[in-house]
């Protein structure tokens, strides 16, 4: 029994390579309770994985391919593919287990990350950024009468986005450092 629901609401915490996730939209109110999944980001690899609190039992697992903007993602033994629609675009495509498919794009607006699904151009789940320095953010679904799949890979889509905001970071922070490296160095000269 997976402990996300269909029209939950949830806050995930950093905690170290974690992110901890509690029900509710406010940390101070159900920490006490402790939280219900941990996710683990790999900083180095394309390595994703959600596990339940209760059972430590891996629920779900996403791997960037190596050389590829595509997430390979496994719940259970069901597996799909999130992908860029072109080189271009940054918004990520994938079709649900029950065949429903959906895109996963930033709103630029706001910040916020939201899955629609394709057909009916209906939002399934958000995560908005939080300004708080221990709390990731909120993941909200809207997704009643999916799966037990549906939900976990709804919910795994919008980590995968953040997994990759936080490679794209990481590498413009990396260019900014070699760069401003570059500028500095000196490189000798004159006689």
């Amino acid at each position: 029994m997976s402990p996300i629901a269909e029209q939950g609401i949830y806050s995930l915490q950093r905690k170290g390579r974690y992110m901890q996730v509690f029900p509710g939209s406010s940390l101070s109110a159900v920490k006490h309770l402790g939280h219900q999944l941990s996710i683990k980001i790999s900083t180095w690899t394309g390595h994703i994985e959600m596990r339940d609190e209760k059972s430590q039992a891996v629920i779900s697992q996403a791997m960037r391919k190596t050389w590829s903007s595509k997430y390979d993602v496994v719940i259970d033994t069901r597996a799909f593919v999130i992908e860029r629609g072109s080189i271009w675009s940054s918004k990520r495509y994938f079709t649900l287990p029950s065949g429903m498919r959906c895109v996963a794009q930033r709103w630029s607006m706001t910040g916020q990350y939201v899955v629609m699904e394709l057909q009916r151009n209906t939002i399934l789940a958000t995560f908005e950024n939080s300004v708080s320095f221990r709390k990731v953010g909120v993941v909200r679904l809207f997704a009643p009468g999916h799966s037990k799949e549906d939900l976990i890979a709804l919910f795994m889509s919008l980590i995968v986005m953040l997994k990759i905001a936080q490679d794209q970071q990481n590498s413009s922070a990396g260019a900014a450092g070699a760069a401003a490296g570059a500028g500095a160095g000196g490189g000798g000269g004159g006689c």
